[in-house]
């Protein structure tokens, strides 16, 4: 049985596989080729065959080529292809003939045939030296290749410059590069800090002792804003680093103020930049005499830092207001008279002390002689009145 050589993959025109016995056969996608027989192609033929090595054979027109088993081997195959014969004269081109008698030292002007005179406008269409009333030009797909004339060079043997377009000189500076934009730097902003009167207020009033307990009311919440567009590298509120080297790790800390009461930092928001807090009052405060208007203020620290460098700092506010006594007048619901001759009572029972108060009585002992009596008071606030 004859060896598979291959399978035919691709056929253009007429292609043949010739038998040892002389047998043609048309070829066509999908035939398979054996050794022995002889692969021929017309002068439109072409032919691509898939080996059974995996190697790709292809024929072009005019050839022929004898299917062995070396071709399995990678070997390269003989293929005959007609031999390239010189052209005639009749066969040369006008444009070949001029060709060779610039390369044989003739002058085309004196060895060649006149131009012809040109058709003119007014001849008859077919007439004898006349033209015609159009050209049809047919969609043929040919293909010229415009190559004429010899290589030249210039003075003394070297080829000549290529004539470069510099243009006109101008003012202009189209061709000047585009001016750098600086980048811009963003700065740092601390929002709602620094406001006038304190960012918090907080009451001694409040206090357990106070003049209007409210334990509730001790503790305030804030929060203020920090505007950092190249992002927040590091911030710090009171000595608690709330962001470091652009990580959050201060949330939910607490420090002890210098007045003794207790800053919590309760959240950051990464994406806002909006950071909250707490602030407690544990205690009445050391105000100075003020009647009640003064007011005792704390401030504590804040900076922050962004990713290139720039820095801002600020502060956050708290007052707190003094919790002050309030005297009222004292009236014995008992009137001396010769039957009660001594009245007792104390005269704190109805005045509002404050947060501030003194566990001893802020009264200073005194005795006091009326137009009626004698009224003596004791430093709690006692007192005695006698007839």
């Amino acid at each position: 049985m004859a060896k598979l050589i291959g399978v035919v993959s691709k056929v253009v025109g007429e292609v043949f596989a010739v038998a040892n016995d002389g047998t043609r056969r048309a070829l066509a996608e999908g035939d398979r080729l054996f050794a022995g027989e002889q692969l021929e192609t017309g002068a439109a033929g072409a032919i691509a065959v898939h080996l059974q090595n995996g190697a790709e054979l292809t024929l072009g027109r005019d050839s022929s080529l004898e299917l062995t088993p070396q071709l399995l081997a990678n070997q390269a195959p003989h293929v005959d292809a007609p031999e390239a014969l010189a052209p005639s004269q009749a066969e040369l081109t006008d444009v070949e003939k001029l060709q060779q008698a610039i390369a044989a030292g003739a002058d085309p002007s004196q060895e060649a045939d006149p131009t012809a005179a040109g058709p003119g406008s007014g001849g008859a269409p077919g007439a004898v030296g006349g033209g015609h009333s159009f050209v049809m030009l047919s969609e043929v797909a040919g293909r010229v290749d415009p190559i004429i004339g010899f290589p030249t060079a210039g003075f003394n043997g070297f080829a000549e410059l290529r004539d470069l377009d510099v243009g006109l000189l101008n003012d202009s500076n189209d061709d000047a590069p585009p001016p750098l934009v600086p980048e811009v730097d963003h700065p740092v902003i601390l929002d709602g800090l620094d406001v006038g009167g304190g960012e918090l207020s907080l009451n001694e009033a409040n206090l357990a002792q106070g003049s209007a307990s409210d334990p509730a009311a001790l503790t305030q919440n804030g929060s203020f804003t920090v505007v950092a567009a190249d992002g927040v590298f590091n911030l710090n509120v009171g000595g608690i680093n709330v962001v470091t080297a652009g990580a959050v790790t201060g949330v939910g800390q607490s420090i002890v103020t210098g007045l003794g009461n207790v800053l919590t930092i309760t959240g950051y928001d990464a994406a806002t930049g909006v950071v909250s807090y707490s602030y407690t009052l544990t205690g009445a405060e050391s105000h100075a005499n003020g009647a009640g208007t003064n007011g005792l203020g704390e401030s504590i620290t804040v900076s922050v830092s962004d990713t290139d460098g720039d820095v801002a700092s600020g502060s956050l506010d708290i007052n707190i207001v003094d919790d002050v006594p309030k005297a009222m007048a004292d009236t014995n619901a008992v009137t001396a008279t010769e039957n009660q001759l001594s009245l007792t009572g104390n005269v704190l029972d109805n005045d509002i002390q404050g947060a501030d108060r003194i566990a001893s009585g802020p009264i200073t002992p005194q005795t006091i002689e009326g137009t009626y009596g004698k009224l003596v008071l004791a430093a709690d606030g006692s007192y005695t009145y006698t007839l």
